[in-house]
């Protein structure tokens, strides 16, 4: 009886503790599927929460665009500190050619020195096609969508552009086969102004007509005030001493002038010349530095190969004689030419010749020997080139020089893609040195035959520095 009791009680007893955990179980899933349910709350705030923030982050990147495109609409340049454009897109900086928005509109943006820095040196961030083709969608808004307050001016600034591209570079629509688009261009604008239409197609087709158009070529025939000095030719043509230096001097002055009116601009830009293919890049700044490598050496030439001493001092004070004369031309090509072919070391040791060249020519020699001398950046050239007036033929080493510190100084474009357009000013303030120089033709006439000879005598002179020593030791030996 005590044995079936015990056993009752602990089957009792077992029964409680397993009605215990059963409790404990069901509070434990209880508790469990509240976390879960408290769990999947939170999750569900948060992911609704994560949804709101990216439709917030989503709407101001919208806000964001819409603002920027604002500016750009507005703008799309970039300023300096001096409210000048410092770079802008290719789209941006032609249309900034007609219209003035307020950000440009203290600036020198949209003036006439912004379309002729533009004009120099567009080629360097777009094409004569795509330039062409942003006017002539430029004239289709200034008919359509533009205020019409902006109209006329803006179509006026864009004939004023137009007119001075054909006039100075007529080649880029030539070589490029723009000239039906250009004449395209011209009948779009003449459905809304006739008359500025016309004047366009006056221009272009005086170039058509006229030929080839070459860069600075002028619109209208130069009329002198006076007439040009009576030439001086020679009674006969075997040596430079037949000709008298005053025309020498003019004959190739005239020569070299042809030379350099004929650069076109985009020659000077990238640095076009020091390329491989520099020939073709920039065939007439080519020939004008091959101009000067080669009359230089036939001024060296004509010396050492002249054995006798009397007729080598008179060559030497003929040479300096055209200097002279050359110096009143303003033809400074041709003076840093002789100077150099002078001081080529097979000339500068004839010791005896250069004691015997009269005193006044040996007074002219030191004078352009300062004048052309390379130190603090030709600073006595800069200085004399400045002060004088056209016509001129100008040394190009001192552009070229500055070209390359502009080039290599200054990136195309800035880190935002934007084209770097205050390098373009630096540029076409270099370059309109240049073309301001060379704009006047000289009053001079020409006498073919001598500038033929001339030539002749030059292609026939290029001896190389050996050859020109050995010839120099003979008209002077070793002492």
């Amino acid at each position: 009886g005590r044995k079936m009791e015990a056993l009752r009680l602990e089957n009792q007893e077992l029964r409680e503790r397993l009605r215990f955990l059963v409790d404990n179980q069901e509070r434990a899933k209880a508790c469990v599927s509240e976390y879960i349910y408290e769990n999947n709350r939170e999750k569900d705030a948060l992911l609704f929460r994560i949804k709101e923030l990216k439709e917030m982050t989503a709407k101001l990147r919208l806000e964001i665009r819409s603002y920027q495109k604002r500016e750009d609409d507005g703008v799309g340049l970039e300023m300096d500190e001096n409210g000048e454009i410092k770079a802008g897109t290719v789209e941006k900086l032609v249309e900034n050619l007609y219209i003035t928005n307020e950000k440009t509109n203290t600036s020198s943006a949209g003036t006439v020195e912004f379309a002729q820095a533009f004009l120099y040196t567009y080629r360097s961030f777009a094409s004569p096609k795509e330039v062409l083709q942003l006017l002539e969608q430029g004239v289709a808004a200034l008919g359509t969508t533009l205020p019409p307050e902006q109209r006329s001016t803006g179509r006026a600034k864009i004939v004023n552009f137009l007119r001075k591209w054909i006039d100075i570079a007529f080649h880029d629509f030539e070589e490029g086969g723009l000239i039906q688009d250009l004449d395209h261009l011209i009948s779009t604008l003449g459905k809304q102004d006739d008359k500025l239409a016309g004047i366009l197609r006056n221009a272009m087709n005086s170039k058509v007509k006229g030929g080839r158009g070459i860069v600075k070529s002028p619109s209208r025939p130069i009329v002198f005030n006076a007439p040009a000095p009576k030439p001086i030719p020679p009674k006969t043509l075997t040596s430079v001493l037949d000709i008298n230096p005053k025309e020498l001097a003019r004959q190739m002055t005239l020569w070299q002038y042809d030379l350099v009116h004929a650069i076109e601009i985009k020659e000077f830009l990238g640095l076009a010349w020091m390329k491989s293919d520099s020939k073709a890049r920039s065939p007439h700044l080519y020939a004008m530095m091959n101009n000067f490598n080669e009359v230089s050496r036939w001024v060296s030439t004509s010396i050492v190969r002249e054995t006798n001493l009397t007729k080598r001092i008179n060559l030497v004070s003929h040479w300096l004689s055209v200097v002279e004369t050359l110096n009143e031309l303003n033809n400074f090509h041709a003076i840093f030419q002789i100077i150099a072919g002078l001081g080529n070391s097979s000339i500068y040791r004839l010791r005896k010749t250069f004691a015997k060249v009269p005193t006044s020519k040996r007074q002219c020699l030191e004078e352009m020997r300062v004048l052309t001398d390379p130190h603090k950046s030709w600073t006595n050239y800069r200085n004399t080139i400045h002060k004088i007036d056209p016509p001129c033929v100008p040394f190009l080493g001192t552009y070229q020089t500055d070209l390359t510190f502009v080039e290599e100084g200054n990136p195309d474009k800035f880190a935002n893609g934007l084209s770097n357009f205050k390098k373009c000013r630096l540029w076409a303030q270099i370059i309109s040195e240049i073309m301001q120089y060379s704009q006047l033709p000289y009053n001079l006439q020409a006498l073919p035959t001598v500038q033929s000879w001339i030539q002749k005598e030059v292609a026939g002179a290029q001896l190389d520095e050996k050859e020109l020593f050995e010839l120099s030791l003979v008209a002077e030996p070793r002492t």
